[in-house]
């Protein structure tokens, strides 16, 4: 059976066209990633006020440029959403930066994973961290502020670790907030006083949780923190070991 003339060219710009559309949408699929790991410009320029103030003896942030066409999304220690641009992740951890925490960090709305660990941040620990209710993991453990910890960290409902131990000098004077994170699943405040110059604390509440952890540094931990403390009801968590006075 032959093939006419006209069939052959048919079947050729068939075959074209299906080409054609194919490194359209090869082509397309490649601009839609590259503009969703476009970071949004007010979340870019958060980052370059948080970063302003700070000391960086060992210059880890030399990716953080006020270039207009840098892509905050490919700086260090900093992720975004694949779909939206938004800033998800703030990583930092062992950057050995220095000075204070800027309000600028409230413009970033999406944050859900913020890492400061292990820094020389400084100064009276921020309340204002407590506005950004999207996070899930919170660490701000091994830095030296004062203070009170704030009760408006009771607005991060969404909370799943949240990392206060070796805060400096900070305190609690109000366990009230912790309730409220009923997403809650590590809680670390070791080296962090449960008590006002008064000791106040007599009773604590803290079953039907997830905390998990070593059931002794917990209780001496308490010991020497909590003087007052007459009632601990912890059943129902997770915690390990045998409880040995310190």
């Amino acid at each position: 059976m032959e093939t006419s003339k006209m069939d052959l060219e048919g079947l050729e710009m068939g075959s074209s066209s299906k080409t054609n559309i194919k490194r359209k949408c090869i082509e397309t699929s490649k601009m839609d990633l590259e503009a969703a790991h476009t970071c949004i410009d007010k979340e870019r320029q958060a980052l370059l006020d948080f970063k302003a103030p700070l000391q960086d003896p060992y210059d880890n942030l030399s990716t953080w440029r006020p270039e207009e066409e840098d892509d905050c999304c490919q700086w260090s220690g900093v992720r975004c959403n694949n779909q939206t641009g938004h800033v998800t992740e703030l990583k930092l951890k062992v950057y050995y930066l220095g000075g204070e925490i800027s309000l600028s960090l409230l413009n970033l709305t999406y944050l859900s994973y913020l890492d400061l660990c292990e820094y020389k941040f400084s100064g009276v620990i921020p309340e204002s961290i407590g506005s950004l209710t999207e996070l899930t993991s919170l660490d701000l453990s091994d830095n030296v502020f004062y203070g009170t910890i704030p009760r408006e960290y009771g607005n991060l409902t969404n909370l799943e670790h949240l990392h206060l131990d070796s805060l400096g000098s900070c305190r609690v004077e109000n366990l009230d907030w912790l309730s409220s994170l009923s997403s809650l699943e590590v809680l670390f405040m070791d080296g962090t006083s449960l008590a006002k110059e008064n000791n106040w604390l007599e009773v604590l509440v803290i079953s039907g949780n997830k905390f998990d952890g070593n059931l002794s540094d917990f209780l001496n931990t308490l010991s020497t923190s909590a003087t007052t403390l007459e009632t601990l009801d912890a059943s129902s968590n997770q915690f390990v070991g045998i409880y040995q006075s310190s």
